[in-house]
């Protein structure tokens, strides 16, 4: 645990290895391995140890969502939905996983990725890749002024969220220069 605290993943590794072969039994040894792999981005490794861990722990959303992730990492996006969607079962008011999941449908099936992102919508209205997905959605749908509209509440809320972060760089009264403020009308859509 305290290799996981200082984000030493490789010690992390080598401690739950190291735990494994002294407790077979023990699976949260392969869940935490499981999360170190997915920090370091060796989502095969990910995807065995969480796996494993399916075999003989108690199915979690915290397994399903990481283990959904390296999946998508490694392009298997049908076992990433199938993992997205059995975390929701476990977890059904996460509005971050509709999201990841609306982006893996969104390969095959855009009216689906469409209702996940309209879900996460509703969960969280202030969630800008929620738009940003739905938009998306709208525009391989053929709805392009809904696809305009989304990207636009995207803009909204993604500006009101770096003004809350660093309330100083988006004061309209502050030293900012004229560069910026015409990038951020120019990012600003308009059908018009």
């Amino acid at each position: 645990m305290k290799y996981t605290r200082d984000d030493d993943h490789e010690k992390s590794i080598e401690a739950y290895t190291k735990s494994l072969k002294a407790l077979p039994e023990f699976p949260d040894s392969l869940r935490l391995r499981a999360e170190a792999y997915l920090s370091l981005g060796k989502d095969a490794e990910t995807v065995s140890d969480f796996t494993e861990y399916l075999k003989y722990g108690t199915p979690l959303g915290d397994v399903y969502r990481p283990r959904g992730l390296a999946y998508k990492e490694l392009g298997q996006d049908r076992k990433a939905q199938n993992d997205y969607t059995r975390s929701l079962e476990l977890e059904p008011e996460k509005a971050n996983i509709l999201t990841r999941r609306g982006w893996a449908y969104m390969l095959d099936a855009a009216k689906l990725a469409k209702e996940d992102f309209e879900d996460a919508v509703k969960i969280n209205p202030e969630n800008p890749d929620a738009y940003n997905g739905r938009g998306y959605a709208k525009v391989m749908l053929g709805d392009f002024q809904g696809a305009i509209n989304d990207a636009n509440e995207a803009v909204k809320w993604a500006r009101k969220q770096a003004e809350a972060k660093f309330p100083g760089a988006w004061h309209r009264s502050s030293t900012q220069p004229p560069f910026m403020r015409k990038r951020l009308i120019e990012f600003t859509m308009n059908p018009d």
